[in-house]
């Protein structure tokens, strides 16, 4: 019976390591995605002069995975909100709001921020995968070879 409990345990902290991996790859794909949206809207304000709801109604069309577009907001699903999210809304309650040239340079600013952002999240979530997937294995065999 504790044979059992112990193997429990160790399979939980694995999958503890790997969920935890996936919340780093998550975001790392959201910021991917939102790079491309922001590229979509840039050319689709500079080639087609569109405006806000025309370029909510593209973005959505796209399919994007992790954009949702509800009721005219744009929202990218982060699974640590913080800095990517409040960044976002900045640029969504800007753009729409000045000339075709403004909105332009607003969608380069804000694609150059957020594509620092990705190569930080890059190699912030190789070094949290090794470091989670190694400790989390180590912490379930140690656990089988103390208990087993």
């Amino acid at each position: 019976m504790s044979f059992i409990a112990v193997v429990i345990i160790a399979i939980s902290i694995v999958v503890f390591g790997i969920y935890d991996c996936l919340k780093y790859k998550k975001d790392t794909k959201t910021l991917e995605e939102t790079i491309s949206l922001l590229n979509l809207f840039k050319n689709e304000i500079n080639y087609r002069k569109a405006d806000f709801y025309n370029l909510v109604c593209i973005g959505e069309n796209q399919g994007y995975k992790n954009i949702q577009f509800v009721n005219g907001k744009i929202t990218p699903l982060f699974t640590q909100g913080s800095v990517f999210s409040k960044e976002f809304m900045r640029f969504s309650e800007r753009i729409g709001t000045t000339d075709a040239i403004g909105q332009v340079e607003l969608c380069d600013e804000y694609i150059e921020k957020f594509s620092t952002y990705h190569q930080k999240q890059k190699s912030k979530e190789e070094a949290k995968i090794q470091v989670n997937l190694s400790l989390s294995v180590l912490g379930a065999v140690s656990l089988l070879v103390i208990f087993v």
